[in-house]
């Protein structure tokens, strides 16, 4: 019978603690000189917190943890993304407002030209992270390849959620 198990390596162990909130586990690595946690990756630049949301959503303490080390908030990666991005588009709520309490731009565009906003328009749409972000200062009337959120909306949705509209009429 052969044995398929072995050992995680530290790298994993920081993404577990990661999507753990193992804060402990973090704290020690640094401590012990063993974790960095302003690395960046290289060719993708991404940095602890665009990290804490790629694969799955991270708690809030490790966006916390990540935040009182420093880590740059509106840092963007290689394809323009922000980690205010990876939290919106993973559905992380917490991460979101915990991003925008401590300053993150809802604004910045990636390299399609998508802000945040746009990202929260993937399903399915999440109304209250969305009114989050509007009440975070949102543009509501940014645009994508010459369409805003509502205008696109209206053309490609024959009944779109009575509630998202209300939400983003409430904006415009």
């Amino acid at each position: 019978m052969e044995n398929n198990m072995r050992e995680e390596t530290f790298g994993e162990q920081i993404v577990g603690a990661n999507w753990d909130g193992n804060i402990q586990f973090l704290q020690d690595s640094v401590d012990k000189g063993l974790f960095d946690p302003l690395k960046i990756t290289e060719p993708e630049h991404w940095n602890y917190l665009h990290r804490a949301n790629l694969i799955r959503p991270s708690p809030e303490r490790t966006i916390l943890f990540y935040l009182e080390k420093g880590v740059p908030i509106n840092a963007q990666d290689c394809y323009g993304m922000t980690p205010l991005h990876y939290a919106v588009r993973s559905g992380n709520y917490e991460a979101v407002k915990v991003l925008l309490e401590a300053g993150a731009n809802p604004n910045i565009s990636n390299q399609d030209g998508s802000n945040p906003l746009d990202l929260g328009f993937e399903l399915p749409v999440n109304l209250n992270l969305i009114e989050l972000l509007l009440q975070h200062g949102a543009d509501i009337h940014h645009e994508v390849n010459g369409w805003t959120v509502i205008n696109f909306i209206k053309e490609y949705d024959p009944n779109p959620n009575k509630e998202l509209m209300q939400l983003l009429e409430k904006y415009a």
